[in-house]
């Protein structure tokens, strides 16, 4: 049961990561964090990645990915 779970995260991260790069702003998943000046969080399932958006060199960092409740609390 854990290696399909992992492997959905797998692929539900590398769709997340497609959608990322054609769209950092989709608003359907993501959300500006409050208290970080350009921090956002991508929801995919039970997992939330956090990334950073750098208009002048037109790319996106990924800071952390972790479990919805973990994530926030190691930032």
């Amino acid at each position: 049961m854990a290696f399909r779970e992992a492997w959905l995260n797998t692929l539900a991260l590398k769709a997340c990561f497609v959608r990322l790069e054609e769209n950092p702003r989709d608003f359907l998943r993501t959300k500006k964090l409050k208290g970080y000046e350009n921090l956002y969080r991508y929801q995919v399932g039970g997992l939330r990645v956090v990334y950073e958006i750098h208009e002048d060199k037109e790319e996106i960092a990924v800071v952390a990915i972790f479990p919805r409740g973990d994530v926030y609390k190691k930032l």
